[in-house]
């Protein structure tokens, strides 16, 4: 079964050094109902907004989050594989495995089955213009509950954290952080 949605680590690496970038279409990931960006772009280039103004509202990661987001899209991709293997030649007309001594290896393996979205590209574009559009509403906010936000939602702190951070009872910020959302 050919699936071109694979995506090589050399494959990135070569494009970012021949063209500054690499680049994935979002809907092919996603799916055709997918709205949004249409690409996501993987650089470490600081100005790459301002030297490819036409993708600037493209969705832009850093080259080391892609490639751990690719593997996560990479092992969906097998399990793709696998399942679709399994289904068309190893079921009878019964639903039950045929002999399986003769399949390739690769087939035979169990589905991972971990923790993870069914479609981690959706989730991380979801995720990127939540985060983007926080970002923006943070600007009306007073310097302490942005700080507190930001240190929550960008920072990956706890509320705890933040409260031992700045010397404070933890219901602080739970309240802070609730009406800043609120706002």
């Amino acid at each position: 079964m050919k699936d071109n949605r694979i995506i090589k680590a050399e494959n990135v690496y070569k494009a970012i050094e021949n063209q500054g970038y690499y680049y994935i279409l979002a809907e092919k990931y996603y799916g055709e109902e997918y709205i949004g960006p249409k690409y996501i772009i993987a650089t470490d280039d600081p100005d790459f907004k301002e030297k490819k103004p036409a993708l600037a509202d493209m969705i832009i990661v850093p080259v080391e989050k892609f490639l751990k987001m690719a593997e996560v899209i990479n092992e969906s991709v097998l399990n793709d594989r696998r399942e679709h293997f399994r289904q068309t030649y190893l079921h009878n007309a019964e639903g039950y495995y045929e002999d399986v001594t003769d399949c390739e290896e690769e087939y035979l393996k169990p589905l991972s089955i971990e923790v993870m979205s069914m479609n981690p590209v959706g989730d991380f574009v979801e995720s990127k213009i939540t985060r983007e559009r926080l970002l923006t509403a943070m600007n009306n906010l007073s310097e302490q509950s942005r700080r507190r936000l930001y240190a929550y939602y960008f920072l990956d702190k706890t509320q705890l954290e933040i409260a031992a951070d700045e010397n404070v009872n933890l219901f602080s910020i739970q309240k802070s952080i609730r009406s800043a959302i609120k706002k």
